[in-house]
């Protein structure tokens, strides 16, 4: 029998079921969101009612979370067609973002081939607005999104067997490791921020430290 591979990680204070399990969801408060191909669907914990419809996106969303401090955002990625010269700039960011990181020899080849790049967005949904967004600076695409507990204005992002963390009102990438295998899930710690729990598909559950860029314990 092949081993369990670890695909979901939430807090204890989580008491919701996601009634769309294969569909990653946010939780906040007393409300839930969870992704249906280009729309982000916002409900009532209490009563499932429909509270609102986010639809601002052009190609498939596939990671989501919401802010556990501020109530009104919401930040999730996507892959997007994008111009010429924006595969160019991004193609010099995943060359300055971290080399030691990057899976591929050539990565303007790499990002001229599929001609997409990942988006991450923030959004106010008073407005439903795109407050912040930025091009994800490695080639994967983006499995995970968790916002990070000891930083409110800082994302963590999975992608591939990479963790990195995005200070969105800086505009500023940092890769945290690279791990043996693709990452399948991660959850930063609510009570000590430096540690995040990372599930890989090689069925490892890892504690990795943020401050020393190491794991912990596995």
């Amino acid at each position: 029998m092949p081993a369990a591979v670890v695909t979901c990680l939430l807090h204890p204070c989580s008491n919701l079921c996601c009634c769309a399990q294969l569909q990653p969801a946010a939780i906040h408060g007393d409300q839930f969101a969870f992704l249906s191909s280009l729309a982000v669907f916002v409900h009532a914990s209490d009563s499932y009612r429909l509270l609102k419809l986010l639809t601002q996106q052009t190609q498939h969303i596939n990671a989501l979370c919401w802010s556990p401090v501020e109530e009104n955002l919401i930040a999730c990625s996507n892959a997007e067609k994008v111009s010429e010269s924006d595969l160019m700039h991004a193609a010099e960011r995943c060359r300055g973002a971290d080399a030691s990181t990057l899976h591929h020899s050539d990565t303007r080849h790499v990002l001229h081939t599929h001609q997409l790049l990942q988006i991450i967005r923030i959004y106010n949904l008073e407005t439903d607005a795109a407050i912040y967004s930025s091009h994800f600076p490695y080639t994967d695409t983006v499995s995970s999104l968790r916002w990070a507990t000891h930083d409110e204005s800082t994302l963590v992002a999975a992608a591939g067997s990479t963790v990195a963390f995005w200070q969105y009102k800086c505009a500023d990438w940092k890769c945290l490791h690279s791990f043996r295998s693709n990452i399948t899930c991660m959850q930063q710690s609510a009570t000590e921020p430096r540690l995040l729990a990372v599930g890989s598909a090689d069925a490892s559950l890892q504690m990795f430290d943020v401050l020393l860029r190491k794991v912990r314990s596995a």
